[in-house]
């Protein structure tokens, strides 16, 4: 894990809703060209963030939704992909 959070320049995160036992989850997801990291947490936000541990120590470009959990990454360039907004 310390590859994809250290050593790239770039990452794109998301999240979406998953079941486990019954039970609402969320699966985070980190990707590069060469790793990615499925990451399966009861919470969303700052606390899997936190948990996972590697938004908090990433120094690059961060690719996202524009979730605002997201833009709260204190040291990093947000770049919004355009996947959302195209008609």
């Amino acid at each position: 894990m310390k590859r994809l959070g250290k050593l790239s320049p770039v990452l794109h995160a998301d999240e979406t809703g998953i079941n486990i036992g019954g039970k609402n989850h969320w699966l985070h997801c980190l990707s590069n060209p060469q790793w990615t990291l499925y990451y399966a947490y009861a919470k969303r936000g700052s606390e899997a963030m936190a948990a996972m541990n590697i938004l908090p120590r990433f120094t690059g470009i961060l690719c996202h939704d524009h979730w605002t959990d997201f833009c709260s990454c204190k040291i990093c360039i947000s770049a919004i992909h355009g996947g959302q907004t195209l008609f």
